[in-house]
């Protein structure tokens, strides 16, 4: 009876993980896709709302759910409150401080600090400028995602079922 138990509990963990992978691939593609959308509203908001930087985070907060809305509002209430603290420094923290649980890989998490980096001390078109290049680089990320994701979702899921099973049969 105990190893019975124990080879169903074996196979589910294998599948679960399996399943946890196919749906962390599937988080990280729909954050990519949110953030942007997100750079959209910001360029919209630059170009045509006319507020200032610090007022487009609060903004963005608003937008947002989860760790993204903590990000914009230490971004945004930071600003507000440290004049002389450069955004770039701002950006970093927050991303320190919010975005532990986020998906995103490495890369993509550089290319959103390099983001930041280069937002603020521009002139308006400059900044319209960066935001488009982002919007180029995470339109390439969610393409090199949904890639990944059409070679190794069914990869991962039956890998870990067929893991699960030949750790039950060894184990038996």
């Amino acid at each position: 009876m105990l190893k019975i138990i124990g080879s169903v509990c074996v196979l589910f963990g294998c599948s679960a993980l399996g399943f946890y992978f196919v749906s962390q691939m599937k988080k990280r593609l729909q954050e990519l896709s949110f953030l942007r959308k997100l750079l959209f509203f910001m360029e919209g908001e630059i170009r045509h709302g006319l507020k200032s930087l610090p007022e487009i985070m609060i903004a963005m907060k608003q937008k947002c759910s989860g760790e993204w809305a903590l990000f914009f509002q230490i971004v945004g209430r930071r600003m507000l409150e440290e004049r002389n603290e450069p955004l770039a420094v701002i950006w970093k923290n927050a991303m320190l401080e919010a975005l532990q649980v986020s998906s995103l890989s490495r890369e993509q998490k550089k290319e959103w600090e390099e983001l930041g980096n280069n937002l603020g001390y521009l002139d308006r078109e400059m900044q319209l400028v960066l935001l488009q290049i982002s919007q180029e680089h995470f339109g390439d990320f969610i393409e090199e995602e949904r890639e990944r994701y059409k070679k190794h979702a069914r990869l991962y899921q039956t890998l870990g079922v067929m893991s699960g099973i030949f750790l039950v049969v060894i184990l038996i």
